[in-house]
């Protein structure tokens, strides 16, 4: 399910997204990680990324200190809910889109879509999907970890980071209840 290949010796990973369905069968997304590197934040990469997974609803939790995130994900349409699939901590906001139609059409609007959208000058984006742990690159393996430890700062080791964007997957599960991976390269600069 790769949108599109990336010559990676042009491009460079600037943002990346963990999720899973929490039970299977549901449609729900549960989104673990998604992470913009900081020389990239505030270029509609998040939007871009949620927009992968514009069919169906999302739920989030995010850090309550993570002002601009928290307008990002409200812009958005989604909203702070009071029955989370996963109870957050008092750190924590939990976030959930009220209609997954308006969310998509509010990612739509905002250059979800990537290069189809925007200045004609904006770099080249391409999503890359990956369904398991084992086939990301020790690269991508480690700009993940490294984004859930720099979104948790001192609370999470890299040990624990791995553990959590490894999933928690057991020989009976499902597969559609594993841990999927979507990673945003950019273009770099000329």
């Amino acid at each position: 399910m790769r949108a599109s290949t990336p010559n990676h010796n042009a491009m460079r990973l600037v943002a990346g997204l963990a999720y899973h369905r929490p039970k299977a069968g549901a449609r729900l997304r549960f989104v673990d990680l998604l992470f913009v590197a900081r020389a990239h934040r505030r270029r509609g990469h998040a939007a871009r990324l949620l927009w992968e997974l514009r069919q169906a609803p999302i739920e989030l939790s995010v850090r309550k200190d993570n002002a601009p995130a928290i307008a990002t994900y409200l812009a958005l349409g989604l909203c702070a809910t009071e029955a989370p699939t996963y109870a957050p901590d008092a750190a924590h906001l939990a976030l959930r889109t009220t209609s997954y139609l308006r969310t998509r059409a509010k990612l739509e609007c905002k250059g979800g879509r990537g290069d189809a959208v925007g200045p004609a000058t904006a770099p080249r984006r391409a999503v890359e999907h990956r369904v398991a742990w084992d086939a990301l690159t020790t690269a991508e393996r480690a700009f993940l970890v490294d984004g859930t430890v720099a979104t948790e700062g001192d609370d999470l080791s890299r040990a624990a980071a791995t553990r959590l964007l490894r999933g928690q997957e057991a020989p009976g599960d499902p597969p559609d209840t594993r841990m999927r991976y979507a990673l945003l390269w950019e273009e770099e600069d000329a």
